[in-house]
């Protein structure tokens, strides 16, 4: 049981660290310098740890996913993302790659931790994940006193694509320009294959970085 006091001219007291989430019975008495008077009881209960606010998963590229979000209430240490394609499986990892599990349906799924930012970091990207695929990017507030509301936001990663609208334009008698639309995402290269419609000559190749 704890107890603090207070001078005899203060009505209100701010009870500190305290249990998330617990209800507390409390009693007050006035103290005098002969005694004590009759006790008032009152109840009152401590709020959950809570999660954040306007999660976002944003900015897709064939490889990448930008994740967003609002802070959560509380003094927060440092904020846990996890990430697990949504059809199931066991995810990539980036960063610490700390394990924890989460029974859900009776099927244990194994998660890992994707990224571990400060708790006054609101943004991440989660790099190195598989083309077109749908994840379910899930974020934790880590309190000293345990771990807040998990959120989670889904996010698809764009497939890779091919280039279009290809011209070949302005020949001579030995070049000719070739022009297209680019593809989708961080292309690293192009290699551009080339050889006679007719005859035994073998096919050549560029590449464009």
């Amino acid at each position: 049981m704890l107890n603090t006091q207070v001078g005899g001219k203060k009505t209100t007291v701010l009870l500190p660290k305290l249990t998330p989430d617990t209800e507390y019975a409390i009693t007050v008495v006035a103290v005098y310098a002969r005694g004590v008077s009759s006790e008032l009881n009152g109840l009152g209960k401590t709020k959950p740890l809570g999660g954040v606010r306007n999660l976002r998963v944003t900015d897709p590229t064939t490889s990448t996913l930008n994740v967003h979000w609002e802070a959560a209430e509380g003094n927060v240490r440092q904020y846990r993302i996890y990430y697990v394609p949504a059809a199931g499986g066991v995810e990539e990892t980036v960063g610490s790659g700390l394990l924890t599990e989460n029974r859900a349906h009776g099927a244990l799924m194994v998660m890992m931790v994707a990224a571990q930012v400060s708790g006054s970091t609101y943004s991440t990207v989660l790099r190195n994940l598989d083309s077109g695929t749908l994840y379910t990017v899930t974020l934790v507030p880590i309190f000293s006193n345990g771990e807040g509301r998990r959120m989670s936001e889904d996010g698809k990663t764009l497939e890779r694509s091919a280039v279009k609208n290809i011209q070949v334009f302005n020949p001579t008698t030995n070049t000719l320009n070739v022009r297209w639309e680019a593809a989708l995402g961080p292309v690293q290269q192009y290699r551009v294959v080339y050889s006679p419609q007719a005859g035994t000559r073998p096919s050549e190749s560029v590449r464009l970085t």
